[in-house]
């Protein structure tokens, strides 16, 4: 990490916290050189690795529409896709994915939304 002060590169953590519920780190730090503090944010992006070869970012919403339309015609409500995109990226979250989510998309929806579906089929 390089100082924003003095640009050099040794830096010290001097204190680490989770914030954002687990999606980022808060990081104090300090120089060896100037002795300044200052504060740096480790935000966690999920990404996901499509067929194509192409990596993008997880993006919820994006992964709710899909399911949205997957249901059309079903009685699933928008708050029981809210709650389906949460526990998702919840789960994914904590499984510590670095980038392994290839082709996973729809097979982890339909994990966690197989009560739903199990339950709009009978």
């Amino acid at each position: 990490m390089h100082c924003p002060f003095c640009k050099n590169t040794d830096t010290r953590v001097l204190d680490s916290r989770v914030v954002d519920d687990g999606g980022a780190i808060r990081r104090r730090r300090v120089c060896s050189d100037c002795e300044k503090r200052f504060t740096t944010i480790e935000q966690m992006q999920l990404m996901v690795a499509k067929r194509s070869g192409i990596t993008e970012p997880f993006i919820r919403d994006k992964a709710i529409a899909g399911v949205r339309k997957a249901c059309k015609g079903r009685p699933v409500s928008d708050d029981e896709l809210a709650r389906l995109g949460q526990k998702v990226e919840d789960t994914l979250r904590e499984s510590g994915a670095d980038g392994s989510l290839r082709h996973h998309r729809q097979p982890g929806c339909r994990g966690h939304g197989c009560q739903c579906f199990y339950k709009m089929d009978n």
